[in-house]
């Protein structure tokens, strides 16, 4: 979702960390970063309030999912499954990799981002009427028997996202500047507000017998909060000085760039097409929801550190070390993270399931299962791309990522052939032998070798192992006649008293990191007054 922050806003004193960084604050221009000297802490700055915001947003997008698998059927999440699937093809094409060029450049001028703005609402526009006017074909083309009650409904929705997609795009380059100028602080107040509203609006009319429209309009009140807030919190406004020659300057990374997030659009979206066409739109809803919840810790964790070190890496693209220490470091937290998250949720999903979401989602239990390791080798996989981006190599990214995509989506195809199961099965297996060909790619240009990055995760890991074993082994030995909800608590207790009983009592270095980040930040915060005042 959309987040925005203040573009010329004073930095509150618990975003200001030392006396240094307070003073680089001041005298960087607004829409430049502030020259902070410290990688570890720009990261450590941005990723705490990237990770509250992703907890926050996360939690209530489950428990608001919960809700609505109790109040809806799973078609309904099919037909928005399919709406979803254009309206994501309209974000990326309407950016056009613009704003990530922004983040990516060490200087940017007013008639850039002036023009870059017109770019983006300009396009927003266009593709939003486009959709709209062509909305009942696409519905049929991704699967919908035409003049069936399911095409005619996606066609509905399909032009509610249409619509959005034209809110929504008057806001592109304040987002990318809020990342650019690492104001991640306003930006996690935002998703989390944003999401508050979605949750509250999509249960309530639910609740009112609203059906499929529960989730599309509330999507649609998150997005236009997130919108709105943009332009009422950032201080930068669109001028009319604009210059094609600005537009040319930033073409290649950009192209590139484009190209690569329309080929992870397809790739994202490709399951849920195979799924669609071949089984329908209720084995899709059971899919759709059991991707949602393996892709949770994905979400919280990764996304909050990949947001930070992109425009952190981009500030120091030229010091190697600096990029690989700290790119082992933040991988080897969320590792300590999400592990034993995806590993424990497919663990006690037999039981999960049942107890959370209903007797009617039991067949989403082997998918969780299935997914559970692909996972967690992607939240160790998805950031890679910002070392090549930070530094400029958008063709590499997009060489990588076309390969790689094009053999997902070839196992989508054949593994759908044995079912819902041996499609994840199939995805599982390729994301294994996959990933370390992507690390190879990266690692290349900060000097990082695959085999000191998989001995950094290996403490983590062992100890995932060991507390899977036992929560399998606790709910092998339940007695008959304990009640589902019963064991499942027990089982999640027991995973959790291994797990950290392991951590702490072993103190691998993901651990030490993360103490280590927790210290940073309350000295830092002991400090903030002071930093004020020198700022």
């Amino acid at each position: 979702m959309p987040n925005v922050s203040g573009y010329h806003e004073d930095v509150p004193a618990n975003e200001v960390k030392t006396p240094a960084t307070a003073t680089a604050i001041a005298s960087s221009p607004p829409h430049q970063p502030p020259a902070d000297a410290s990688l570890s802490d720009a990261v450590v700055q941005g990723a705490r309030w990237m990770a509250i915001s992703q907890v926050a947003t996360q939690a209530l997008r489950f428990a608001a999912n919960i809700v609505l698998a109790h109040l809806l059927v799973p078609a309904d999440f099919g037909i928005v499954a399919i709406g979803m699937t254009v309206t994501l093809f309209l974000e990326q094409i309407r950016d056009l990799g613009t704003g990530a060029t922004v983040i990516q450049r060490k200087e940017v001028s007013p008639s850039l981002l002036n023009t870059v703005f017109y770019l983006n609402a300009g396009m927003g526009i266009a593709l939003g009427a486009a959709v709209f006017s062509a909305a009942s074909p696409l519905a049929a083309a991704l699967g919908n028997a035409h003049g069936s009650a399911s095409q005619i409904q996606a066609t509905h929705v399909l032009q509610a996202f249409a619509l959005i997609t034209v809110i929504t795009s008057g806001a592109n380059i304040h987002h990318a500047l809020l990342r650019r100028t690492m104001r991640f602080r306003t930006v996690g107040l935002i998703a989390t507000g944003s999401a508050l509203l979605n949750a509250v609006v999509s249960v309530s009319l639910a609740s009112a017998g609203a059906g499929v429209w529960s989730i599309v309009i509330g999507l649609a009140a998150g997005n236009a909060l997130a919108a709105v807030a943009a332009w009422s919190c950032s201080g930068w406004r669109p001028g009319l000085t604009t210059r094609m020659a600005d537009l040319r300057s930033m073409w290649q990374f950009a192209g590139f760039l484009l190209l690569t997030n329309l080929v992870v659009f397809a790739l994202q979206q490709s399951d849920r097409v195979v799924v669609n066409r071949v089984l329908g739109p209720a084995l899709l809803g059971i899919y759709a929801i059991a991707l949602q919840i393996t892709t949770y810790p994905l979400t919280t964790v990764t996304t909050a550190l990949t947001e930070v070190l992109f425009p952190a890496f981009a500030r120091r693209q030229d010091d190697r070390p600096a990029l690989r220490s700290a790119y082992l470091r933040a991988n080897r937290v969320i590792a300590l993270i999400t592990f034993p998250l995806m590993a424990g949720t497919a663990a006690v999903a037999p039981l999960l399931v049942p107890v959370v979401l209903g007797e009617k989602w039991r067949a989403a239990i082997p998918i969780l299962i299935a997914l559970g390791p692909a996972g967690a080798v992607r939240s160790i996989t998805a950031n890679a791309s910002s070392l090549m981006l930070s530094q400029g190599h958008s063709r590499a990214q997009f060489l990588s990522t076309a390969a790689y995509s094009a053999i997902i989506v070839l196992g989508f195809i054949v593994g759908v052939q044995w079912g819902l199961v041996g499609m994840c099965i199939t995805y599982t297996v390729l994301i294994a032998v996959l990933s370390p060909a992507l690390w190879w790619v990266a690692f290349r240009y900060i000097d990082l070798r695959i085999r000191d990055y998989a001995r950094a995760l290996l403490p983590v890991t062992a100890i995932t192992l060991v507390m899977v074993a036992g929560v399998v082994a606790v709910g092998l030995a339940m007695p008959d006649g304990v009640p589902d909800a019963a064991t499942l608590l027990i089982q999640v207790a027991t995973g959790g008293l291994v797990y950290v009983g392991l951590i702490v009592r072993l103190r691998p270095a993901a651990f030490v990191d993360l103490l280590s980040a927790v210290r940073r930040r309350r000295v830092s915060e002991a400090q903030a007054p002071v930093a004020h005042a020198a700022g």
